[in-house]
């Protein structure tokens, strides 16, 4: 198996432990953002945008509080 493929298994393997752990905890942002990462390395624009997206629902909706500066840097860097 090359290391690629490796890796990306790898991604693939962490992308969905922490979109389980988002069902249990929907307001942790920094696995947001880490989720956000791990799409754009795979080239998965759309799953950064739906991320953030998802995101922003639960923190800015819910709680009524603005994302951090963080996140939004980071979703602009991403998405541009």
């Amino acid at each position: 198996m090359s290391l690629k493929l490796t890796l990306y298994s790898l991604t693939t393997i962490i992308i969905d432990v922490w979109g389980k752990y988002l069902v249990i905890d929907t307001y942790a942002e920094d696995i947001y953002q880490h989720l956000m990462r791990l799409y754009a390395n795979v080239g998965n624009n759309s799953m950064v945008l739906k991320t953030y997206e998802r995101c922003k629902d639960q923190i800015a909706s819910d709680l009524g509080c603005p994302l951090s500066q963080e996140t939004e840097l980071l979703a602009e860097a991403l998405l541009c």
